[in-house]
C-alpha cells in the first residue's frame, strides 16, 4: 500500500470515528482507534488535529484524537496537544494520563520539543496555559 493511500484510508476512518462516536459502542471505538494507529503517517497530521477540533467537547474524543496524535512523536504537535490539555482541564477532568504522554514526548525528543515550547512561550497563544507550557519546558 503506498504512503498515498495509506493517508486517504486514514481520512475516511476519521469521518468514521466522527459518527462511532456518537452512535456507537465504546469496544467499536477503541477498534477503530486501534486500526487508525496502525495506518497512521505524519501526512495525516492536519486531518487528525482538524478531527481533534471537532471534539472538543467530547472527552473521549479529545482523548482518544490526542492519542494517535501523540502516537506521531512528532514535537511539532505539541501545540495542538497544549490547546486540547486546556480543553480536558476546562471539562473538569484531570488529564494525568495526558500529561504523562506529554511529557514522554518532550523526554523522547528533547532539542526539537525545547525549540517548539520555546516558540510556544514566546508566541504566548492565548488558548494555551502558559504553566502548562513551562511545565513541559523544565
Amino acid at each position: 500500500m503506498t504512503l498515498r493511500q495509506i493517508s486517504l484510508l486514514c481520512g475516511c476512518m476519521v469521518e468514521e470515528i466522527h459518527s462511532a462516536l456518537e452512535f456507537t459502542s465504546d469496544a467499536d471505538v477503541f477498534g477503530l482507534f486501534e486500526q487508525l494507529e496502525r495506518t497512521l503517517t505524519a501526512e495525516d497530521a492536519p486531518n487528525l488535529v482538524t478531527a481533534l477540533e471537532r471534539q472538543r467537547e467530547n472527552f473521549f474524543g479529545v482523548e482518544m484524537f490526542s492519542q494517535v496524535l501523540r502516537c506521531l512523536s512528532d514535537p511539532e504537535m505539541l501545540e495542538p496537544l497544549l490547546v486540547a490539555m486546556d480543553w480536558v482541564w476546562g471539562m473538569g477532568h484531570d488529564g494525568d494520563g495526558f500529561q504523562a504522554a506529554l511529557a514522554y514526548l518532550v523526554e523522547s525528543k528533547p532539542v526539537r520539543s525545547r525549540a517548539v515550547l520555546q516558540t510556544l512561550h514566546e508566541r504566548r497563544p492565548p488558548n494555551i496555559s502558559g504553566e502548562r507550557n513551562e511545565w513541559l519546558m523544565e
